[in-house]
């Protein structure tokens, strides 16, 4: 069971803070009151982020506003990633294993 999410409290496309919250709303009135009425609280709990990092136009960015912050996957995602990988390999294997048996002349 999923109870709380990492909110980054963002001010001027710069993140100020990080908080564990339970609830935006929550997240995003603590954003307003310490940061002003134009800060924002964003969802954050799979972006690998600190301090400093730069939030603009709807992605997230190293300090230096150059490198781009990837999303990292959640774990019901890599399990597909890994499950899509494992099915390709036991075609590729399978492929292979025609080939090598009519090489054979099995």
């Amino acid at each position: 069971m999923w109870c709380n999410q990492i909110f980054s409290l963002i001010k001027d496309e710069v993140v100020q803070n990080i908080v564990v919250c339970d609830n935006f709303e929550i997240a995003n009135q603590l954003a307003r009151f310490h940061y002003g009425d134009d800060a924002i609280a964003i969802d954050t709990t799979h972006f690998p982020i600190s301090i400093g990092s730069m939030y603009v136009d709807g992605k997230f960015y190293k300090e230096d506003r150059e490198t781009l912050v990837e999303r990292n996957p959640t774990a019901d995602e890599e399990v597909a990633i890994a499950k899509a990988r494992v099915e390709e390999l036991e075609s590729q294997v399978a492929t292979l294993n025609i080939a090598f048996a009519e090489v054979l002349g099995v």
